[in-house]
């Protein structure tokens, strides 16, 4: 078994160190990432959902209401939210999930040791290919993680027959799930270690890449969970300086503070997350080499 509790401390030390020695440059690259992201939040504001549903709660409350009233005022509430879901959809469809490619490459790029510039995140608007190749990329990873998340559908409804029938299977339930949860969790983390092939190898397609890499974790799905869960200290910890700061009455550097080390832990555990795949890629075509398990990677 190649991954230990060693490789993986010499991973993370060294993504650590890479995203620390360009503290800003990554915050920048991972923060344009974003931009899409807050462009979605606002349309949220500019709908006037927030208007619609103060008007509904008031008519409900007002006996002299009429609901045929009520009705259309819900009915244009639903059509509003389900127009802001769909721009929402095509933003993220759009603009998201290309600028996702820029990122694995800058931070592919930063693992290495090298100084990738901030343009490298903007790969997908290089031209008509490398955006029909990030679009593709991030559309694929997306079906095959939507299908595999359908399995937390009857898992679900198992988990609540059981708790129907006593508390002991309820339990028995609720344990079940959560394996099942991480199990999911830990596949689809598999799908994005597709992007470090893509970074690689210019004519490999996304499908293509994401069969590969669900061979290269096969019997190391609970390694790759291992992997995940060691960031959970990361990710609880970098909160804390903002809520204080927010407690203390300093709200707007306290949102600040939350943001950047958000966006640190992200590129730390992204690019933690290349090296893991690119270590595990280079051992896999060493196992083809010796006649063992693998198929050649270039």
């Amino acid at each position: 078994m190649y991954y230990n509790p060693e490789a993986r401390r010499e991973i993370k030390g060294t993504a650590k160190a890479r995203v620390s020695g360009r503290f800003w440059p990554a915050m920048l690259a991972c923060a344009a990432c974003t931009l899409p992201k807050l462009l979605s939040a606002l349309i949220f504001p500019l709908a006037g959902l927030d208007a619609l549903s103060g008007q509904i709660a008031a008519m409900v409350s007002d006996a002299g209401a009429s609901m045929p009233q009520v009705e259309a005022l819900y009915n244009t509430f639903m059509a509003r939210f389900g127009l802001v879901l769909l721009l929402m959809a095509v933003i993220d469809l759009l603009l998201t999930g290309p600028l996702y490619m820029g990122l694995k490459r800058y931070l592919l790029a930063l693992y290495r040791g090298g100084q990738p510039e901030l343009s490298e995140t903007m790969y997908c608007f290089s031209g008509g290919a490398a955006y029909w190749r990030s679009f593709k990329a991030n559309l694929w990873v997306w079906l095959y993680s939507l299908l595999w998340g359908l399995l937390l559908i009857p898992g679900a409804l198992v988990m609540l027959v059981l708790s129907m029938l006593n508390i002991l299977f309820a339990l028995l339930g609720a344990a079940g799930y959560i394996f099942l949860a991480a199990w999911v969790m830990t596949k689809l983390q598999t799908f994005d270690g597709a992007y470090n092939l893509l970074c690689e190898d210019p004519g490999m397609q996304p499908r293509q890449a994401i069969r590969i890499m669900s061979e290269m974790f096969r019997g190391r799905l609970w390694e790759l969970f291992v992997f995940i869960f060691s960031f959970l200290g990361w990710i609880a910890v970098c909160g804390l300086p903002g809520y204080l700061l927010t407690y203390l009455g300093f709200g707007l550097l306290g949102t600040v503070v939350d943001f950047v080390l958000g966006l640190f832990v992200v590129a730390y555990r992204g690019a933690a997350f290349m090296g893991y795949v690119e270590a595990l890629r280079d051992f896999w075509k060493q196992e083809y080499e010796k006649g063992g398990e693998g198929t050649p990677v270039q």
